[in-house]
This record gives C-alpha cells, sequence and structure tokens, in this order.
C-alpha cells in the first residue's frame, strides 16, 4: 500500500489528478511494482511509474484528433509523450536493479598458495 507521499509524488510525476489516478489504482499500481522488483524501493518506485503509464497508455489510445473551424486539438500526441515517458522510468528502473545487483556482488581475488623456497648448498645447483 503506498503512503500519502507516494501517491502524491507519482500524480506529480505524472501530472495526474485524483480523478485520474485514484488513491485505490495508486495502491494497486505499487502493489504489481512490489510484486516485481521485490524490496528494491527506486526499482519499485520507477516500476510504479511503468505501470501508471501503462494504465494511462491504453486510456491515452482511446483519444483522437479533432479539427473545428480553425481550431484543432491534438489529443494523440498525449500517447507519443506517454511513451517517451514511460522510457525514462524504464531506464530508472534498470538502472536501479543494476545498482541492487552490483551491491549485491562481492568482488574478491584468489588467495595464492605459499610458493616452495628451495635452498641448495654452495657449489650445487640442478641442472648444472
Amino acid at each position: 500500500m503506498a503512503t500519502t507521499i507516494e501517491r502524491e509524488r507519482l500524480r506529480a510525476d505524472l501530472d495526474a489528478d485524483e480523478d485520474v489516478l485514484t488513491d485505490a489504482e495508486i495502491d494497486d499500481v505499487f502493489a504489481r511494482a512490489t510484486a516485481l522488483y521485490g524490496n528494491n524501493a527506486a526499482a519499485i518506485h520507477a516500476g510504479a511509474r511503468v505501470v501508471a503509464i501503462q494504465q494511462l497508455l491504453a486510456a491515452a489510445a482511446k483519444r483522437a484528433d479533432s479539427t473545428q473551424n480553425a481550431s484543432s486539438e491534438r489529443h494523440a500526441q498525449v500517447f507519443d509523450h506517454l511513451l517517451r515517458l514511460r522510457a525514462i522510468y524504464e531506464g530508472e528502473a534498470l538502472s536501479a536493479l543494476r545498482l541492487a545487483l552490483d551491491a549485491a556482488i562481492a568482488w574478491g581475488g584468489l588467495r595464492r598458495g605459499w610458493t616452495r623456497i628451495e635452498e641448495y648448498p654452495v657449489g650445487e645447483y640442478p641442472d648444472a
């Protein structure tokens, strides 16, 4: 379940009001993102935006351009802009996942065994 601040930030990032994204829809978006990204907070927030944009894309696909006399409205541009916005947040989600993966990987070197030191008496060398 999303907090009040998370809801407000999601609406602000997507320039949506409570009529477009209700509290129940945002809670569902965060639940779906949590199911996808586990406990990675940065990926959940970016993933929630991707899921919300998917829902907005479905609504924007139904819009059509209209022209009347000298005025025109281009509603189809909303779809294109949402596609660009989705690409941004998908990139953020991938970056968050990569950072989490890099943090989980432990880098280390292999220990070398002790080198054997051989001593020879003076004047006696092997292969001489």
